[in-house]
């Protein structure tokens, strides 16, 4: 009997040792906010971008904040902004990917001078055990003198963080074009690298490596986005944009387009944001209280089975996800090939030591 009971011992061990290859395989998993460069003035729209990095995620739910009494007026991907004003949010059922989200969001008219912030925003991926915050820039400063009228301008923006290769990222270029009524913009990305979308008709098919805006008449300041993947064997470095070019109305020669002109490439990205365990009190509602939204892991709701009906439009991210993963519940799927595999071979050998100890009492 005490063989038994030693040999059991063994095997609890060996389980409870495979514990941290499980959960250290979704510590990459993470959603980082992308907010344009530089001061915004009250009245502006701005675009944001929100990019997902889900490990080896099936499914997930994202609730992006906004600052109190800024607009959202629209979002990608059939992105909800109506449903909770102030909110964006997006549920993913199965066979996610990586991706990039925008979402287009009206600085009031009104606004006052000074730095608002987004969020903090929650996100939940298969394998977590509660959400996490929108992790990167959270801050944008508004300025009812911020953009000098004898300047035109188109100024980059670009995702932050290391890019895998094979990966879609969204760049955004804001335009000013003070009086002028006419302009065009020739954009170019790093060479290789394929655009495969541009928003307000752009043209990314007649030259490639390029995109192109030509606006003949009624110019006024706007914002424009496109999407460009990395090729799948991107050798690991830094890949620089452009120089690109804009000329407007008044100007005498083109002028480069400005502000970020880099993008860094790895093959493996190494993990950037560490999990944090909050200790849980009695009143929660600062860590997981986003107005009427709660964002609850499908695997873990006991009541995720007898949900029958999912709307965003009149229930929160929680109940969205809850509904709409039941099915996929009931079957765990393993936080990644190398960990679920070690967990096997352990659970296996252990069986075999079970079943030979067992035998030979």
């Amino acid at each position: 009997m005490r063989k038994v009971l030693k040999t059991i011992g063994i095997v609890v061990m060996l389980l409870l040792a495979a514990i941290p290859m499980i959960s250290s395989a979704a510590a990459e998993q993470n959603v980082c906010r992308d907010l344009p460069s530089g001061t915004q003035t009250p009245g502006s729209a701005i675009i944001v971008s929100l990019d997902t990095t889900i490990d080896s995620a099936t499914f997930y739910a994202i609730d992006e904040e906004v600052p109190s009494g800024w607009m959202v007026t629209g979002a990608s991907d059939a992105g909800d902004y109506t449903s909770d004003p102030g909110h964006v949010k997006w549920v993913v059922t199965s066979g996610a990917v990586n991706k990039t989200y925008t979402y287009t969001v009206q600085i009031p008219g009104a606004a006052a001078d000074g730095t608002y912030a987004f969020g903090p925003g929650e996100f939940l991926m298969e394998g977590m055990g509660s959400a996490s915050p929108i992790d990167c820039d959270t801050d944008v400063t508004v300025e009812s003198g911020a953009v000098d009228l004898g300047e035109p301008n188109v100024c980059r923006d670009l995702p932050s963080g290391t890019q895998v290769p094979g990966s879609v990222i969204t760049v955004s270029l804001d335009t000013t074009v003070n009086s002028a009524t006419y302009y065009a913009i020739d954009e170019e990305v790093p060479s290789g690298w394929m655009v495969t979308g541009a928003s307000d008709a752009g043209d990314f098919t007649s030259e490639s490596g390029h995109v192109k805006w030509v606006v003949t008449s009624g110019a006024a300041d706007k914002t424009y986005t496109y999407t460009v993947q990395i090729p799948g064997a991107a050798a690991d470095g830094t890949y620089a944009f452009g120089p690109g070019e804009f000329l407007m109305e008044g100007m005498g020669s083109a002028s480069p387009i400005d502000c970020d002109t880099d993008v860094t490439v790895e093959e493996t990205v190494e993990e950037t944001v560490e999990e944090t365990v909050e200790e849980t009190s009695g009143d929660s509602s600062d860590n997981n209280d986003l107005g009427t939204t709660t964002i609850t892991d499908p695997e873990t709701d006991d009541e995720s089975s007898s949900e029958s009906t999912a709307s965003a439009s009149t229930t929160s991210v929680k109940s969205v996800a809850t509904t709409q993963l039941a099915d996929d519940s009931a079957e765990e799927v393993p936080a990644s090939e190398d960990a679920g595999s070690s967990m096997f071979a352990i659970v296996i050998g252990a069986i075999v030591i079970l079943s030979y100890k067992l035998k030979e009492d």
